[in-house]
């Protein structure tokens, strides 16, 4: 073979290997494994176009919060890691809170100032006969003062002491009927702790559902739950004692959990006779989250009801009916105490102690970590998210999950939970949108509101009577939203029992699709009126315009992939793909649609052809399974993000990938026709090369 036969055989092969390289890049990008989710500001991603994958390859998956762990779903009883514990108030009114988060109590004096007075910070279980606030505590559920003012602290398996001294021990750490640390004695996981005026100490041991009684010469007796010596103290726990307070009487009223939902404050009378103060099986009756209780000195009875967003009080016997009930709306009530003036404090779900005088509601103390101390997203256990959107202005994430409670991601990869009910309007977040300038919306479940910034939430819509009609004001209206979507426009959309519904500029609605079943569509709202439609019940996603126009753009209306063979209809025509189950979707500004599945995410482009540019997979660096995905949505700057169990991710630009399986076949094909060409003119050249030597 001759030197230019070699060089133009060389040159051949090269463009062979630069063709196959371009195929395998035009894939989709594997997920990148062990990404903690931090952001990155790229020079050129600035404001709105910020990105937390500025700078990766397009189809790189990042998770940008949880860690696999998910919550329980059942908020009541595991609290969320931005609550407070139990306190209690001292002899000089001082109120002390145990800070499960934080590793320590604090003692918040009448004119605010808070003193950490026992814990270093650091979890862990050190310190007893030294000073408490070297010592270490991990993740203290309450507190309880003496009439002396000792503290018992319910920390990790055991109750810790601290004496006016200062000097820390453990008081209980395993309990017997006859006292305390014998051979028979079990171990004790405390919930909460609690001090009658003789100077006997309650422990609700969550691990024996017993409530434990311990004297003041330290001798243990259990006086409700497993291991009572009476039939009845004995049966009056159904599951789980929560929270304690003893009046003056010698009355014992606690928080029993019922697995089924039927929560009851029970009272344990001094004589030891059971009964049910407030909470039955009767739908109207029931308690939602019962989390604290409280005495005041004139008897009545204080209930924190977290799910109900309340605070219940009950007239003591004989001067009021029980029955007669009066309620103080705060958010997410955690807490219940009552102070020497008969006012009360009221720890809630946002970390802020708030006092209730006369009606008045008031922030005593706020104990929300600052941006620094922010839990990392990484961290964070997220749980199923079921609805986010992205600020345009700024690039941050806000999302929802099944505690209900709103939360942002900011740029340096914290959660923050937005304290977004005034005490007087509380209520639960379904879904939450982002208006064109940064304002929040959110969709409670009877109504949608505005959060504008440093003020109370506004009504956008909801809380009426009226049916839902087109022309209806918005405000007049019955709603029971159960997803709400921002279009790029900044037309609201609301996805309600009675179907997809559009807030127009003047305050009324108009129907856009009616809808027999709840929760069937899922929204993704695009410019002039047009809003695309998942349907979950019928496989498949309609574009309905401005006058409900409708024409199908994806989903052949099959169930299931296995009716075509495992095909999922790539690089074919949208309409006669399958698009089982469609869970969410979200339309990008230059059209393209990303629809959520079972098994994967799907992209429809503009000229109407279907890909797939996710599949679910286990991910094999941490060995977690995240699942379906459940959120989609698309940032201003082309990001996707999405969420699945545990976790939410965000894919980079997936608008630029190309996933067609022929797409790597082709180009193959191709190199390989490239170089069995150059390969035969190599030949022929050498061959004419030959016979003209030859002559």
């Amino acid at each position: 073979m001759s030197t230019k036969a070699r060089r133009l055989l060389l040159t051949i092969l090269v463009a062979a290997v630069v063709l196959a390289n371009t195929a395998t890049s035009a894939a989709a990008h594997p997920e990148t494994p062990g990404l903690s989710g931090h952001y990155r500001i790229g020079d050129d991603h600035q404001g709105s176009s910020w990105s937390p994958v500025a700078h990766a390859d397009a189809g790189t998956v990042r998770t940008v919060a949880g860690n696999g762990t998910v919550r329980s779903t059942d908020s009541s009883w595991n609290s969320p890691a931005d609550a407070v514990g139990l306190g209690d108030v001292g002899p000089d009114g001082s109120y002390y809170v145990a800070e499960p988060q934080r590793h320590v109590v604090s003692k918040i004096s009448p004119d605010g100032t808070r003193t950490v007075v026992a814990g270093t910070g650091e979890a862990g279980s050190s310190g007893d006969g030294g000073p408490a606030r070297a010592a270490r505590l991990d993740g203290p559920k309450a507190v309880a003062v003496g009439h002396d003012g000792t503290l018992y602290i319910a920390d990790d398996r055991r109750v810790r002491r601290v004496g006016p001294d200062g000097i820390i021990s453990t008081y209980v750490g395993s309990v017997a009927e006859n006292g305390i640390g014998s051979s028979r004695a079990s171990d004790i996981t405390p919930l909460d702790v609690a001090v009658d005026r003789r100077g006997s100490l309650y422990i609700a041991d969550a691990s024996g559902n017993r409530i434990i009684k311990v004297a003041p010469d330290r001798r243990a007796t259990i006086v409700a739950g497993e291991g009572a010596s009476d039939s009845e103290p004995a049966d009056v726990i159904s599951s789980e004692p929560r929270a304690l307070a003893v009046a003056d009487d010698g009355s014992l009223y606690f928080v029993d959990r019922d697995a089924r939902g039927f929560h009851a404050v029970r009272r344990l009378g001094p004589q030891g006779r059971a009964s049910v103060v407030t909470g039955t099986d009767a739908r109207s009756a029931r308690l939602s989250a019962p989390t604290d209780v409280a005495v005041a000195p004139d008897g009545t009875l204080y209930v924190a009801d977290a799910g109900n967003h309340r605070v219940q009080a009950i007239g003591s016997p004989g001067r009021n009916s029980i029955a007669a009930t009066l309620s103080v709306a705060v958010r997410g009530p955690g807490s219940v105490d009552v102070r020497p003036d008969g006012s009360l404090l009221v720890g809630t779900s946002d970390r802020v102690i708030r006092s209730v005088e006369g009606g008045k509601i008031t922030t005593f103390a706020d104990l929300s970590p600052d941006d620094a101390a922010a839990p990392r997203a990484a961290d964070f256990a997220v749980g199923l998210v079921t609805s986010a959107d992205v600020d345009p202005m700024t690039g941050e994430l806000y999302f929802v999950d099944l505690d209900s409670k709103l939360r942002r991601i900011d740029r340096a990869g914290r959660v923050h939970t937005v304290d977004l009910a005034p005490p007087e309007a509380p209520f639960s977040v379904q879904a939450v949108a982002v208006g064109l300038d940064g304002t929040p919306y959110v969709a409670s479940t009877d109504a949608v509101w505005k959060l504008p910034k440093n003020s109370t939430p506004v009504l956008v819509a909801g809380r009426g009577a009226a049916p839902v009609t087109t022309g209806k004001l918005a405000r007049a209206v019955s709603l029971r939203p159960y997803a709400i979507e921002m279009s790029p426009d900044g037309t609201l959309y609301i996805a309600d029992a009675a179907g997809v519904l559009r807030v127009e500029e003047d305050g009324r609605l108009t129907v856009a699709l009616k809808q027999a079943n709840a929760q069937r569509y899922r929204i993704a709202p695009a410019r002039d009126g047009v809003v695309y439609v998942a349907d979950t019940d019928r496989h498949r996603v309609d574009r309905y315009d401005r006058y409900g126009k409708r024409t199908h753009v994806a989903g052949n209306g099959a169930d299931s992939y296995a009716y075509h063979g495992g095909d999922r209809g790539d690089g074919n025509a949208a309409t006669k793909a399958p698009l089982p189950d469609p869970g969410d979707i979200t339309v990008a500004e230059d059209g393209t649609l990303y629809v959520s599945t079972a098994e994967d995410i799907r992209r429809v482009d503009p000229d109407g052809t279907i890909d797939t540019v996710f599949v679910n997979v286990d991910d094999e660096s941490t060995n977690a399974t995240f699942g379906p995905v459940v959120m989609l949505e698309m940032s201003g700057n082309g990001d996707l993000y999405f969420g699945q169990l545990g976790r939410i991710a965000v894919m980079a630009r997936p608008g630029e990938i190309s996933t067609a399986s022929w797409y790597p076949l082709a180009w193959a094909v191709g190199a390989g026709l490239l170089v069995a060409c150059g390969l035969l003119l190599v030949r022929r050249r050498s061959a004419a090369a030959t016979r003209t030597s030859g002559d």
